[in-house]
């Protein structure tokens, strides 16, 4: 599907979701066809990556532009916009997972520990730029520090 299609797609699914009861055949259908769409290219835990960090919520115009996004094999970053951290936590897993490298290797070559990649790739401890010059060296990339856009939405 086309961006136009999946965002006009999604906005139906959204009011069929809105306007029926939650319990009901109609509103199971539309949430299994929302996972469908969504998920066919990202993964459940990519998603509620981005929906954690992003600002302001995603609205259905913001996911379908993610989907079109996934489904050419480019980062979600490239349609929606996180927070420096949160962008190269985002960054740098992609790339590894793109280049089939594992957190223990990626460890062993900046002198860090497995479990201080998986923390770094999660937000939940401060990445500092020499790490981060460390991490995109092996992974063979650059990171660019984008100024926030006044209206993310």
């Amino acid at each position: 599907m086309e961006y136009e299609q999946i965002k006009e797609r999604l906005l139906q699914i959204e009011k069929i979701i809105n306007e029926n009861s939650p319990d009901t055949q109609i509103v199971w259908d539309a949430s299994k066809e929302f996972d469908e769409i969504v998920f066919a290219n990202i993964t459940i835990r990519e998603f509620a990556f981005i929906i954690e960090h992003v600002e302001p919520e995603l609205n259905n115009d913001k996911v379908a532009q993610m989907v079109v996004a996934a489904a050419e094999g480019r980062p979600l970053t490239d349609v929606i916009q996180l927070s420096a951290g949160a962008e190269a936590a985002y960054k740098i897993s992609h790339l590894r997972k793109a280049q089939k490298i594992s957190q223990v290797e990626l460890a062993k070559e900046i002198g860090v520990t497995q479990g201080t990649v998986a923390k770094i790739e999660n937000v939940q401890i401060p990445l500092t730029v020499d790490v981060l010059q460390r991490i995109m060296t092996v992974l063979g990339e650059a990171f660019t520090i984008k100024p926030l856009q006044n209206n993310l939405a």
